[in-house]
């Protein structure tokens, strides 16, 4: 019985003696394509790819000689048809006809490589699915530090994975494979993946065998690090080596046969004779259906899993398989426990005839249903996904506003959970919002909340007292509507169960649309679920997707206007300029000029301009260089911006635009270009981009300038070995005085201590302190930003505390003394200043000894500078105001620290 079982069995069985084939049961054969007879007593070594036939033919001599190797590895085979399979070998010594022999079980892993392939390219896509997976996703820096690890971790021991990130992965592995696992991460870094195993060192000292797979990390083609996937194997390990101990002994005992297939983890494995009836049921058995080995032996599966119809059509397919004598193909179906759980599983039935005992049909059935609702959360994910990204291309295409409103609408009750939408941006003036989007809402509804008043300030009061779900979503069940505006609510049509966990119809959920600045713009809200459960962080993914994506339309549309009106300025630029054509040789020998392109240079002689080359003309002669290969090979290169130079040295932008007239062999002859002077378009771009980046009313920095710039100038500052100051300043009292008299006088305030700031910084090189914003420039000088409201900041690199206390005190005393006038009233206004400070200390401690290297992170130091800052101006505010207090906290930077920054 137990033989035939071996025959039968799924994986590859292979007995090795002497590099020569003694035994391979079905499996082996179909694996490789082979008939039995054409495989025993063959060379096994002969079906593997090259590439790996030699390290393992040493393996086998060196286990054959009892040397340490790895017990389980993967690599390729060769079949008869040519193609090549993705297998899992694990081996062992055993003795066989009196002699040592290599037995393998090789399985076919080639779906499952696949499966890892489909899996890593679509790491970012399916994160929720990782966190939510039992193999541990990971990911460590070049120095082996933990950067992340998913909360399945927690399934192996008694770690939390929040504990672990910015451990030493070292830390928690068994000392003796250190050494192994230090090589496969060098081997990793250099972009080699590798598959490994290792034991897991618990907290209580105990073991895991695990294994894993890693491959590197790039940014800007450098390595940063490995990510991989761990796979607790402890269960498989026993498992294969209670395996291979049974086919070791199986001709001496039966016994342990069964001990083993009853012990055989995840696999429930059953045998049935002609009739139907169980002759075993092992404990996975018991565990997958719920129903005891004593309940069911020796009785058919009606009234326990099968109806007798059920039962009768599992009889004639038992009867069925014993006529054909070969196993079933792997099916899969649903069934239900006898606890009432509904599971999916997959398996086959194969038979097990032997000579003068009655015939076994034993089944093997694994539990699929993880697997399959992960498979249907990934289809939908991936539906959303695409879907989203269509409808992201759809609205680039659609220029009518309302149109783009109505898809969207339409789109987010297709993609989400909710059958109704109210898409609202927030306006200065009553009722302070407009609706731009709708859908499933009645007429006369969407008339009566049109004309309820519903500042932004209401919305923010919603958020603050409902429930926080996602990044930007608040549920409001019904048994908080009463912190609703009555007038504004549009009761749901549905009705749903009084049970918890069950959405109602006067229940809300709102979503904030938000934009750069981190400002509320508008709202969207939604009710009627369609799954009639409240929302979670699933359910609501999908609406700050779609929040995101029409706050940056909106955004994207006020911006449209600017550039529009800076378009026509353009446009009637180059409608007053002369096109320059000229045509020259490969070689670079100018052969006609018209005259725009003297003017443009600036020659009054073409004689002059014709003696020159075209490389001349360019104020990088290599780009030209290159440029003229790029036509040749292409024959035209259409609108390439290069710096060219004048006569006098001067330079200035063209835009070229060549054509490559060739010879009927294909030789190039000659190349016509017209040149195009878009000096000023650039200069207009370059204006474009400084109102990115420029606060409208006061024309300092915005915030998000300050917020992109901060912790480079904090980089700066290490690099140099020097420091940085930041000064936060709030106007005292400003809110009462705005309220009082409105905000044309409280703007005047603004621009006023602006003004101040402005005058007593210190300027950049050009005199003009924003002028430079490109991303490769420093500016010398301090620069200032609009944080918020009446918030300002101001960035002083280089300077100590004392040094940038006696310039906020230069500003405070200037703007204390001078007077605002509104409404005929005169008065003096006040500010408070917070002052935070960072500096470089060298990598060397007062014994000497170098400190290890650890990376910045110059965002999170940014945040805490701005935290100090912000506490030292509450400080001010509390202690009185209208005066300047020092953080009592500074930030040391160095590229030589204690410890990792957490």
């Amino acid at each position: 019985k137990y033989s035939s079982l071996v025959e039968r069995a799924k994986d590859g069985v292979v007995i090795v003696q002497d590099g020569i084939c003694k035994f391979a049961n079905k499996a082996v054969t179909e694996t490789f394509g082979y008939p039995q007879d054409e495989f025993i007593g063959k060379r096994l070594f002969d079906w593997l790819p090259s590439e790996d036939k030699e390290l393992l033919a040493q393996r086998y001599k060196l286990r054959m000689a009892n040397k340490e190797v790895p017990p389980i590895y993967e690599t390729k085979i060769i079949c008869k048809d040519g193609t090549t399979k993705n297998v899992e070998i694990s081996g062992g010594v055993i003795q066989y006809e009196g002699q040592p022999a290599n037995m393998g079980i090789i399985r076919d892993i080639t779906e499952r490589k696949k499966m890892e392939k489909a899996l890593r390219e679509s790491d970012e896509k399916h994160r929720v699915l990782v966190e939510n997976i039992t193999d541990v996703i990971f990911s460590l820096d070049t120095e082996g530090i933990i950067t992340y690890i998913s909360p399945a971790v927690e399934l192996y021991a008694d770690y939390k994975a929040d504990k672990l990130t910015g451990k030493p992965f070292s830390s928690y592995v068994h000392p003796e494979d250190l050494p192994r696992l230090s090589e496969i991460l060098k081997d990793a870094l250099n972009g080699h993946m590798q598959t490994f195993e290792f034991r897991l060192l618990e907290q209580d000292n105990k073991v895991r065998h695990v294994r894993g797979s890693i491959r590197v990390m790039l940014e800007n083609n450098q390595p940063v690090g490995v990510t991989g996937i761990l796979t607790d194997i402890t269960e498989h390990k026993k498992a294969t080596e209670d395996l291979n101990l049974a086919y070791k002994e199986i001709e001496n005992s039966k016994a342990k046969l069964k001990a083993i297939i009853d012990n055989v983890p995840n696999i429930a494995i059953q045998g049935y004779n002609k009739n139907g009836e169980v002759l075993f049921w092992n404990p996975f058995s018991e565990k997958l259906f719920g129903i005891a080995e004593a309940q069911v032996k020796e009785k058919s599966l009606k009234g326990f899993l099968l109806s007798e119809s059920e039962d009768t059509g599992f009889k004639n397919f038992i009867k069925d398989i014993f006529k054909k004598n070969k196993p079933s193909p792997l099916m899969e179906w649903s069934i239900t426990t006898k606890t009432g759980e509904a599971k999916r599983v997959l398996g086959s039935v194969f038979p097990v005839v032997l000579p003068g005992q009655e015939p076994i049909a034993v089944a093997t059935v694994i539990d699929i249903t993880d697997r399959k609702k992960a498979e249907e959360k990934i289809k939908e994910m991936n539906w959303q996904i695409e879907r989203f990204l269509d409808i992201s291309a759809a609205v680039l295409s659609i220029e009518d506003e309302e149109e783009l409103f109505e898809y969207i609408s339409q789109a987010v009750v297709e993609i989400s959970d909710f059958n109704r939408v109210l898409i609202s941006y927030f306006i200065d003036d009553p009722p302070y919002r407009e609706i731009i989007g709708h859908k499933g809402v009645k007429e006369e509804d969407l008339e009566r909340v049109k004309k309820v008043e519903m500042p932004k300030e209401k919305f923010l009061k919603y958020f603050k007292r409902g429930i926080k779900i996602g990044n930007q979503s608040c549920y409001i069940p019904h048994h908080l509507i009463s912190i609703l505006d009555g007038e504004a609510v549009i009761p749901g049509e549905q009705t749903y169960p009084s049970e918890e966990g069950c959405w109602h119809r006067e229940d809300n959920l709102l979503v904030s649309m938000i934009d750069t600045k981190g400002q509320v713009i508008g709202i969207i809200s939604v009710d009627d679920s369609k799954s009639g459960i409240v929302p979670t962080e699933e359910t609501v993914r999908p609406l700050e997707f779609f929040a995101n994506l029409i706050s940056e339309i909106i955004q994207k549309r006020a911006l449209a206007k600017i550039i529009n009106e800076s378009e026509k300025k353009y446009r009637e630029l180059i409608s007053n300029i002369r096109v320059g054509i000229f045509r020259a040789t490969p070689d670079g020998k100018i052969l006609e000029v018209n005259p725009a392109i003297l003017e443009m240079f600036e020659y009054s002689d073409p004689e002059e301009l014709l003696s020159l080359k075209t490389s001349d003309l360019h104020h990088n002669p290599e780009a030209n260089s290159f440029f003229i290969q790029k036509i040749e090979q292409d024959g035209v290169g259409k609108n390439k911006e290069f710096l060219l130079r004048k006569k006098d040295g001067k330079t200035f932008w063209a835009s070229i635009t060549p054509s490559a007239i060739r010879e009927s062999s294909g030789k190039v002859m000659y190349y016509d270009t017209v040149v195009e002077d878009i000096t000023e378009r650039r200069k207009l771009q370059e204006e474009v981009k400084r109102l990115s980046v420029t606060d409208e009313l006061t024309g300092l920095y915005n915030r998000r300038y300050f917020n992109q710039k901060l912790p480079v100038y904090i980089k700066a500052a290490e690099n140099f070995r020097s420091s940085l100051s930041l000064i936060m300043i709030d106007i005292d009292d400003f809110k009462p005085y705005n309220d009082t008299y409105h905000h044309l006088e409280g703007d005047e305030v603004i621009k006023e201590i602006a003004r101040v700031i402005s005058l007593n910084i210190r300027k950049d090189r050009d005199g003009d302190w924003y002028s430079k914003f490109r991303e490769d420039e420093f500016a010398i000088g301090d620069w200032a930003s609009r944080f918020g409201g009446d918030e300002f900041t101001i960035i002083l690199p280089g300077q100590t505390k004392t040094e940038a206390t006696i310039v906020s005190e230069r500003i405070r005393s200037t703007f204390q003394n001078i007077k605002f006038r509104p409404e005929e009233n005169v008065i003096q206004k006040t500010i408070s200043v917070g002052i935070a400070h960072c500096y470089y200390e060298d990598g060397i401690s007062r014994k000497g000894i170098t400190k290890k290297i650890y990376p910045a992170n110059y965002e999170k130091i940014a945040t805490e500078l701005i935290n100090f800052a912000d506490k030292a101006l509450f400080r001010a505010k509390k202690s009185g105001k209208n005066k300047t207090v020092n953080s009592k906290t500074s930030i040391e930077l160095s590229r030589l620290q204690n410890k990792p920054l957490e």
